[in-house]
């Protein structure tokens, strides 16, 4: 029998965290899926943008935890501060690779990738989006530097990537030449369930919201700016961590005031089933500069909620299967949202089925099972 390969996996925030988006929601889903890795997992005792450690959970010890039918051990670095005996230890572990999430962060990303490349064990890096033009373009400068000093150190020829789509793929090709070491894979995802979103609509009535991080990357303050342009009747419900406060209190807020009560911004929410118990919306909106995958696109539509995204997603397929729309020009959002106030329920229907479809078909086409174990396959 062939022994499934060891993997330490580093990740500066995780379950039971949440407020960093998708990266957290990938990492739980490929625990929770079916994999015989044997998997370690060296994370932070902190969510996103706070100081209070996750209750009932010790750090700087290995601490068992339950994804899926299986039990991993997770060690809860205390205030993210990983120290050189944390290395020695962890690395004591022998592993077969190093797995790094995302490609920025002191303590959770070039700490171990240098040791790993001192200890030659071999490493596989997930950009999870990061190197995408629209996130590129967010602190354009420090992040070309940083790639410049990456690539002048010839860090990036030692390194096996992980590309979740297709135009991930051409990004680190872009960056880091024809000759990077790439292999493909699909996200893992849950089973999909049977519709879980079920709310009429009636015509002269459109509330929307906004599910993701607050950064401007995800064009907020675009949505914003065409709410002003809208139908008084079309609403706005805003769902999401506040990453950059700046970005909120100087392009988003002032808008919002403007627009009244026609916005709400309600916090974060630890998952979406939990807010649309409650909350009754009609199509989630994220014009985003880019999104590799996005999780908050892929739940919605796994619960029938049609979605208005940009044409920056690797989600294609919701234009022929009427899961929603793509918008290819900004300016014209104020012309859709005026034109789906009209919608009457029957019509909107139609698009929450075909959002359900969206879903399915991804999951249907999906390969993870044979993808992992080529990607943790010997160099």
């Amino acid at each position: 029998m062939i022994q499934s390969p060891k993997i330490l996996l580093f990740q500066e925030y995780f379950s039971p965290g949440y407020l960093a988006g998708g990266m957290q929601t990938a990492s739980f889903h490929f625990l929770s899926g079916a994999n015989v890795f044997n998997i370690r997992i060296v994370t932070s005792n902190i969510d996103l943008n706070t100081v209070t450690p996750y209750p009932d959970i010790f750090p700087d010890k290995w601490t068992n935890r339950k994804f899926g039918k299986r039990f991993f051990p997770v060690w809860y670095v205390n205030k993210g501060f990983i120290t050189t005996k944390m290395c020695r230890h962890f690395f004591s572990f022998a592993p077969d690779w190093i797995y790094l999430q995302g490609i920025y962060g002191f303590y959770f990303f070039l700490i171990p990738l240098f040791w790993a490349l001192l200890c030659k064990c071999p490493i596989i890096i997930c950009p999870h989006g990061m190197l995408d033009k629209g996130s590129l373009n967010q602190k354009y400068f420090k992040k070309w530097l940083y790639l410049k000093v990456f690539i002048g150190l010839g860090l990036h020829n030692k390194i096996r990537w992980q590309a979740t789509s297709n135009h991930e793929f051409s990004q680190i090709q872009h960056i880091f030449g024809q000759k990077a070491s790439i292999v493909s894979t699909q996200l893992t995802v849950p089973p999909l369930k049977n519709r879980l979103h079920f709310i009429q609509k009636r015509a002269g009535s459109l509330r929307l919201f906004f599910y993701s991080r607050i950064s401007p990357k995800k064009n907020l303050h675009l949505v914003l700016d065409c709410l002003l342009r809208s139908h008084p009747s079309v609403l706005l419900s805003i769902v999401g961590p506040m990453e950059d406060l700046f970005y909120w209190e100087n392009y988003c807020l002032p808008t919002i005031n403007l627009l009244g009560d026609r916005v709400c911004y309600k916090g974060c929410v630890p998952s979406l089933d939990d807010y649309l118990n409650v909350n009754e919306e009609h199509f989630m909106i994220l014009p985003s500069a880019g999104e590799n995958f996005s999780f908050a696109i892929f739940e919605c539509l796994a619960r029938g909620m049609p979605v208005i995204i940009s044409s920056h997603t690797p989600w294609g397929n919701i234009g022929e299967n009427r899961g929603g729309f793509i918008l290819d020009d900004f300016s014209k959002m104020s012309l859709l949202l005026n034109q789906l106030i009209h919608l009457d329920d029957v019509q909107y229907q139609l698009y929450c089925d075909g959002a359900l479809q969206c879903a399915a078909s991804y999951i249907s086409n999906n390969k993870t099972e044979e993808d992992y174990p080529t990607l943790f396959s010997c160099c």
